[in-house]
């Protein structure tokens, strides 16, 4: 063989050789950024999962909340509900006995005057009669 065909043979296989350890370390180095982008990806992901499930948490902690406060609220209204209708009663029995008492003296009719209605005297249970 020629001296110039083996140094041309010798030339091809050192460039043949370069250009493929070239293309193996550009193929390693893409697939190294490849890997990279795709474990970045993976991590703010998982971040953003991490994020909605400490969010979904603060909501139904509020929420929880909220519905202990409404609960308080509604037996808070319950409550004053219940006094106003007895305040309401207590006001009517306090209207008719007004009434009874007037009817007593516009008929002139002298002491002891009408007996305290049963509702007013159980809510006045330190109330004499007896006067």
């Amino acid at each position: 063989m020629n001296p110039w065909t083996e140094a041309l043979v010798a030339a091809l296989a050192f460039v043949g050789t370069v250009l493929t350890a070239w293309m193996t370390q550009r193929s390693i180095s893409r697939r190294a950024k490849s890997d990279a982008a795709q474990a970045m990806i993976d991590q703010l992901q998982e971040e953003r999962d991490a994020a909605d499930t400490r969010h979904a948490e603060a909501i139904a902690a509020l929420d929880h909340r909220r519905a202990e406060e409404l609960g308080g609220v509604r037996r808070e209204l319950t409550d004053l509900r219940r006094r106003m209708d007895g305040m309401e009663d207590r006001e009517l029995a306090f209207s008719d006995y007004v009434a009874a008492l007037r009817d007593h003296i516009e008929q002139r009719l002298g002491p002891p005057p009408p007996p305290w209605p049963a509702a007013l005297m159980r809510r006045r249970p330190d109330h004499r009669t007896d006067r």
